[in-house]
């Protein structure tokens, strides 16, 4: 039919994973996710001849604003106002350059809140009479997690899996060992309890 469409892509042997590992153990999905992308990637990252490494499982963090529309139209505020108003007051961008040692130095400026609390009280309105009202007056700020559309499971339950392959040229036995060095060095300031085991070495096949 003419409403049809497809979309071909080229897939080449490194476009598969050559090692997988399962990342477990005592630890909430939202601190294992954070353990993967924050602490385990990029060190996975940096071992020569990987190319892509991904993250699948456990619970992005996310910080959760839920309005209570009555305290909200009390200040004749709407939702878009106020996810316009957290976006200003929220900011993070460039605001300038900086000429030093022959180099251009971009300047940044933020205003990203460090946590719940914080945001919480960020001035939202203000009343008639001048004083600020904070987020936290209109409605409930939480911390949660983004909504899964997949899961990770395996033997030691909760499970965050990372899937590494090899850059085009790279050697996949050079590759797998020198990621497995990697993630046994990173391993030794995981929190008590929480393992990461090979699942998957197409090194073997080799």
């Amino acid at each position: 039919p003419a409403t049809v469409t497809f979309e071909t892509e080229r897939l080449t042997p490194t476009a598969f994973p050559v090692v997988t590992f399962n990342l477990s153990g005592a630890a909430s999905p939202t601190e294992l996710r954070e353990l993967a992308d924050f602490v385990v990637r990029p060190a996975i990252a940096g071992v020569p001849g990987v190319g892509l490494v991904q993250v699948l499982g456990g619970d992005v963090r996310e910080v959760e604003v839920v309005l209570e529309p009555e305290r909200a139209a009390a200040l004749g505020l709407k939702t878009t106002d106020v996810a316009a108003k957290l976006g200003g007051e929220v900011a993070f961008g460039a605001v300038g350059r900086l000429d030093a040692d022959r180099m251009l130095v971009p300047v940044m400026v933020s205003g990203e809140v460090r946590s719940v609390e914080a945001l919480a009280q960020v001035p939202i309105a203000t009343t008639p009479s001048g004083v600020p009202v904070p987020l936290s007056a209109i409605a409930q700020v939480t911390e949660g997690a983004v909504d899964r559309t997949s899961g990770v499971g395996g033997p030691h339950g909760e499970t965050v899996l990372l899937s590494v392959s090899r850059a085009p040229g790279a050697s996949t036995p050079e590759v797998v060992r020198g990621v497995e060095a990697a993630a046994a060095e990173v391993a030794k300031s995981f929190p008590s309890g929480v393992t990461i085991r090979p699942v998957y070495d197409q090194a073997s096949l080799v």
